[in-house]
């Protein structure tokens, strides 16, 4: 099972594809989560949120009849932004844990 599911995906992107399209996207995404090996050190909320933010930049990218600019979903918001917010979660919890991680002096 996933990180998130078709459900999770369609709250940030309006997409006309199959819930088993997104379920293979979500694998794709979640491949990229577990090759950065961020699955060991977040909670699962964390990698809910990155999961969903990734998936919705490919399904952005893969639905063919999201093409014009402001198509992108209820916000308008185009495949670049998924990727620029799930950048910024990923390098906010990242300083976080290092922070948390890091001995006092």
């Amino acid at each position: 099972m996933g990180n998130c599911d078709a459900s999770d995906v369609r709250i940030l992107v309006d997409t006309g594809l199959t819930d088993s399209s997104i379920i293979d996207l979500i694998a794709l995404a979640d491949g990229e989560i577990l090759a950065r090996k961020l699955s060991t050190v977040w909670t699962s909320a964390n990698l809910q949120q990155l999961s969903m933010l990734l998936t919705a930049e490919l399904v952005a990218n893969n639905d063919t009849s999201l093409r014009n600019p402001g198509e992108y979903g209820p916000k308008g918001q185009a495949p670049e932004k998924f990727r620029k917010q799930a950048e910024h979660l990923i390098s906010s919890l990242e300083i976080g844990f290092i922070a948390y991680t890091s001995p006092v002096p």
